[in-house]
């Protein structure tokens, strides 16, 4: 999908089902660009809506739509809708505590679908602020009949099984003025078990063989752990922000976003930062960052596709057949070839 196509997309949903709701001068709606150093940039509409307001309080209803941007990642797209409640502190305040919840309806990159309730807190002080997020995990398991080639993120490795994570994160922020604030983080995945695949094989380099292998599975993630920083910068209706992490698994990874505002208060009059967070959309993580594949190296399989051919007394250990199998089993792997000789037949928890 090319970013032109998607950006014009974006659009004309934003500006169709946005345009009778914007009429509410409280109703906001955001177009926001993301670009990350290792693939997953995406372009949201964001929608913010009151639906039950008083002078010190407010339920909104939010609404969010996402697509990735990569070729690699033109199935991947993501559908949400929440509720957004916010209390101020005082009579008159700017400052605020808030809670949400949403549900997400999130397509993968390989076409897989995740459908979990995420849960929020929030606190807005005229300094600082914190907030926190906790996303229930989906434990559906997708076991593929065949080895594959994961999505380039996860390295040069086979995979037999993409499966979800859980997770919370929290944020707190100084606020140097209306326009730059700064933020530590802290974010923890769980749900990760221990896998093993049963991979069958049939024949190789002509030589006609039937046995099955087992293997350790090793866990590839999107995010596992780490600490991280964000800073933004508001100019007018427009929002610069980076967010920069230490992975467990991943080690550096980097976002940039770009979020520019529509409505609540209109261009003419920008609000100030207490303001903006009171009317806008929730602090939301990276848009996709709970897949874990269950994989293993290409290596590894055919290593055991030799020993066992071996140990059924299909080929004789050192011969030249045995370097023909090695071969063979070295270029399907290699390949991730969708045959036979090597299908998955079980992921045993």
């Amino acid at each position: 999908m090319s970013l032109t196509r998607t950006l014009m997309s974006c659009s004309v949903v934003a500006v169709f089902h946005a345009a009778p709701v914007l009429a509410d001068e409280n109703t906001i709606l955001n177009l926001e660009l993301g670009a990350g150093n290792k693939s997953w940039s995406y372009a949201e509409v964001q929608l913010v809506t009151p639906l039950v307001e008083s002078e010190n309080s407010v339920l909104n209803f939010g609404a969010n739509l996402m697509t990735h941007l990569e070729d690699e990642n033109s199935q991947s797209n993501e559908k949400s809708v929440g509720l957004i409640y916010r209390q101020k502190l005082t009579q008159g305040s700017d400052e605020f505590w808030g809670v949400n919840a949403s549900f997400s309806d999130y397509v993968t990159w390989d076409g897989n679908k995740r459908q979990t309730p995420h849960l929020g807190a929030e606190f807005y002080k005229q300094k600082y602020s914190f907030v926190a997020n906790y996303m229930f995990q989906d434990k559906t398991e997708h076991t593929s009949p065949t080895l594959y080639r994961p999505h380039s993120y996860y390295g040069n490795i086979l995979a037999a099984q993409e499966y979800f994570s859980g997770g919370w994160e929290v944020l707190g922020r100084y606020h140097f003025n209306d326009r730059f604030r700064f933020g530590l983080g802290y974010y923890d995945r769980f749900g990760d078990e221990q896998k093993t695949a049963v991979l069958q094989h049939t024949s190789y380099a002509g030589i006609d063989m039937n046995f099955s292998t087992n293997h350790q599975l090793k866990n590839h993630y999107l995010l596992q752990q780490g600490f991280f920083t964000e800073m933004d910068y508001q100019v007018g209706n427009a929002n610069w922000s980076l967010q920069l992490k230490d992975d467990k698994h991943n080690g550096f990874l980097a976002m940039a976003r770009y979020t520019y505002r529509f409505g609540g208060g209109g261009n003419s009059k920008p609000t100030n930062l207490l303001e903006r967070a009171y009317r806008g959309p929730v602090y939301k993580a990276d848009p996709d960052d709970f897949g874990i594949i269950a994989g293993m190296i290409a290596a590894a399989v055919a290593d055991a596709v030799v020993e066992g051919a071996v140990s059924i007394g299909a080929v004789e250990a050192g011969s030249l057949e045995a370097a023909a199998v090695s071969s063979a089993a070295s270029n399907v792997v290699q390949g991730a070839v969708s045959a036979a000789s090597i299908a998955v037949v079980g992921v045993p928890l």
